[in-house]
């Protein structure tokens, strides 16, 4: 849930050219509210504190900054609030463990961030064991196996019985040949007349895709394709 909302906020700032008008506005500080409150993931919330870092480079002016300031300063008070009076809320319990232990204990501590950051990062591993070729379709849940019983007890929850990486899938599955897919994907996405921000989107779209996202959701298929569209140039060289 946390990921859909946080797709559809950044497709109405694609469809409106990163000018919302305040009705939009409202909705998309809705989004981010239920990712932070209703969905509860902490890979989600992590990139939504990354898509406003982002955001404010891509658009830094006074006005901006003092924006950024009263947001900062407002959820730095819902945070303190949550903490004291909800304190065995989902959310509580993981800003306590970051601001108190640090990000590996959490890594440690949480199953869903556990299993997260694995499926983020096996995919890779795999893909520099295989020596860069083709994984296919059937021998990751064993090369995942091997790789948890490598990581001495780093990684430990979870079955992994299919690549949750968006990218992670191109990379194992295909080997070399998936690898220069997305390359030459990107490339077609990138926008010649506006690059500063085309880069932020590509780096953005990259770590996105990198979450643990299966390769055969439909919100992905669909802000992929919105974003090639949005150029009005399919001709990619």
């Amino acid at each position: 849930m946390g990921l859909l909302l946080l797709v559809f906020s950044w497709i109405y700032y694609i469809y409106h050219d990163y000018k919302l008008n305040n009705t939009y506005q409202i909705l998309v500080l809705s989004n981010f509210l239920g990712v932070l409150f209703v969905a509860q993931s902490s890979l989600a919330i992590c990139f939504v504190l990354l898509a406003i870092f982002m955001f404010i480079i891509y658009k830094v002016s006074v006005k901006t900054f003092f924006y950024t300031l009263i947001i900062s300063s407002l959820g730095l008070f819902g945070t303190d609030f949550l903490i004291y009076h909800y304190p065995e809320a989902r959310m509580s319990k993981l800003f306590n463990i970051l601001s108190n232990i640090g990000f590996l204990e959490l890594l440690l501590r949480d199953a869903s961030f556990n299993y997260r950051v694995s499926s983020l990062i096996f995919p890779y591993q795999g893909f520099v064991k295989n020596i860069f070729m083709p994984g296919g379709f059937t021998s990751f849940e064993l090369m995942a196996q091997d790789l948890m019983f490598n990581s001495h007890g780093l990684f430990w929850y979870g079955e992994h019985a299919k690549i949750m990486s968006f990218i992670g899938a191109f990379i194992y599955e295909l080997g070399f040949v998936g690898f220069i897919f997305l390359m030459c994907y990107f490339f077609c996405i990138h926008n010649k007349f506006q690059r500063y921000r085309s880069a932020l989107e590509s780096l953005f779209l990259f770590l996105l895709l990198n979450m643990a996202v299966p390769i055969a959701s439909p919100i992905i298929a669909f802000l992929l394709s919105f974003i090639l569209y949005r150029r009005n140039d399919w001709l990619c060289f």
